[in-house]
């Protein structure tokens, strides 16, 4: 016994939607199958399947800036290497310090059964990470030494 279906009739901009066409025949999927997809996380979850925000003010003026730049159609650096050296002048700013052993403290001990079974992370390739950290550590120290 087959479902009964209804017809739903959308309006959207051709060029979005020839741009949405693209990307999900290379996944494989039709449009109708993505919205098929988007409906059943909506009524499976009770919630919108993407997380809207209203932009920061940082994003708020980098989106005015961009407006500006496309405008004038002028782009902000000279050339690519000018643009990759302040993407890492500004990541290096923004780096956390690295974890060393002394963060490997009872706390972490406690954390580590909830975290590694919570599902929301893949703990064992952290833990792999954490390990090396902290091996690369202690052959930086033994090296100074």
């Amino acid at each position: 016994m087959s479902a009964q279906t209804s017809m739903l009739h959308i309006r959207v901009d051709d060029d979005i939607k020839d741009q949405a066409t693209l990307a999900l025949t290379a996944m494989g999927l039709s449009m109708s199958d993505a919205v098929r997809l988007f409906l059943r996380r909506v009524a499976v979850d009770q919630a919108f399947p993407l997380e809207l925000k209203v932009p920061n003010a940082e994003t708020q003026a980098a989106m005015v800036e961009s407006r500006k730049m496309m405008a004038k159609r002028k782009a902000r650096f000279a050339d690519a290497d000018a643009l990759l050296a302040d993407l890492e002048k500004t990541a290096a700013s923004k780096r956390a310090p690295l974890p060393r052993t002394s963060d490997y403290n009872k706390t972490f001990l406690k954390d580590w059964p909830r975290l590694s079974h919570s599902g929301r992370h893949d703990m064992v390739r952290l833990k792999e990470a954490i390990v090396l950290q902290a091996a690369a550590g202690a052959v930086a120290q033994h090296q100074r030494a």
